[in-house]
């Protein structure tokens, strides 16, 4: 049996045709185009519908447009290597504004999914956890407010990133940190981390200097902290080249590091890095010529774990224990989400390095 995916008719032109504009630095817009071989590959794969439906909510078109091609290619990506199982994947497009909530409802309602995969973002969770409470949600949010019984946050989320990176620097010795935050409500967010993270007793080992901006010269930034005599900088933004420090750990989120990577190329950052990841990205790179996402190798995490509920079967004890998966081992609470367990790692001419 093969491990099919059938699209929705009225998404097929979509998939050719989505753009996206780049949010986190200015660029121009960039057209998004999805090989047509590989949409021809999905029709070809087309069997069994009515078997282990799983759905697939993402932005196929909008400025998120790249964001639900990456996942959804790690999907098509995981559907080929396992062509002996026996799900099938149903794709929606989220971003689309003629996908009406009570259509969708009517059109699974009875389809008795054995997962959903997506949506990417808190709002759009929130919503279609109502839209199907019987369902296994897996949304790529890294927002934990939306947990409950059946939707899982399945993004990294940064609390868990300032947690690791925070230990890694009480354990070697980096007892003199400047954190450099933007004004915004990622700052803000960050910002209570780091807070909590002292009141756990790093401001007991070491020092702790934030400096908030609303905007930032590379060369402002350089110079404050060269000025600073810290050993230790966090920063989200791509304002210090760690290059260009010496004796200085610039650390980052993972997010910051995939999407800057010439721009913050040296910096550590707090991940998961394993052989699993490594055949991934190189089968990834191999099929689709770019580099996967964080959000896309959570997304073919994801597919393996419902691969194995669907073929193995798993009870709640074994559901609710530690997995192992691209980015490494990670844990599926109740009313927590994912729980990825995380090292510190250290991106170099776009590549992982693990520091062992």
């Amino acid at each position: 049996m093969h491990w099919t995916i059938n699209l929705l008719l009225s998404l097929v032109f979509l998939l050719t045709s989505c753009s996206r504009e780049h949010s986190r630095v200015s660029a121009p817009k960039k057209e998004v185009v999805i090989d047509r071989s590989a949409e021809e590959k999905l029709l070809k794969l087309e069997r069994n519908t009515n078997k282990n439906p799983i759905l697939l909510l993402l932005p196929l078109s909008g400025q998120h447009a790249e964001i639900g091609k990456d996942i959804l290619n790690a999907c098509m990506l995981f559907s080929d290597e396992h062509k002996d199982s026996c799900a099938t994947f149903s794709v929606v497009d989220t971003s689309d504004p003629n996908t009406e909530s009570y259509q969708l409802y009517n059109r699974f309602k009875h389809a008795n999914l054995k997962g959903i995969i997506g949506p990417v973002f808190f709002n759009e969770a929130k919503q279609y956890g109502a839209l199907f409470p019987k369902a296994s949600i897996f949304t790529l949010s890294n927002n934990t407010k939306v947990n409950n019984n059946h939707v899982f946050s399945c993004g990294i989320s940064p609390r868990d990133e300032i947690h690791a990176i925070f230990s890694y620097a009480k354990n070697n010795d980096l007892n003199n940190f400047l954190v450099m935050l933007p004004e915004n409500e990622l700052g803000d967010q960050l910002l209570k981390c780091i807070n909590r993270e002292s009141k756990r007793g790093f401001s007991e080992y070491g020092e702790v200097e934030i400096i908030r901006y609303k905007s930032m010269s590379r060369q402002d930034a350089a110079r404050i902290v060269k000025n600073s005599k810290k050993n230790a900088v966090f920063l989200v933004d791509p304002i210090v080249s760690p290059r260009e420090l010496e004796n200085v750990y610039v650390f980052t989120l993972g997010t910051s590091a995939f999407a800057n990577q010439d721009e913050l190329d040296g910096a550590y950052l707090a991940f998961s890095k394993n052989q699993q990841l490594d055949n991934f990205t190189k089968k990834y790179k191999n099929t689709f010529g770019s580099t996967p996402g964080t959000l896309s190798i959570i997304g073919y995490d994801i597919c393996s774990l419902l691969h194995n509920i669907i073929t193995e079967g798993m009870n709640e004890e074994s559901f609710y224990s530690e997995h192992e998966g691209c980015l490494g081992s990670y844990l599926l609470k109740k009313n927590k989400g994912m729980i990825h367990l995380l090292s510190i790692v250290r991106l170099e001419d776009g590549a992982i390095r693990s520091l062992e």
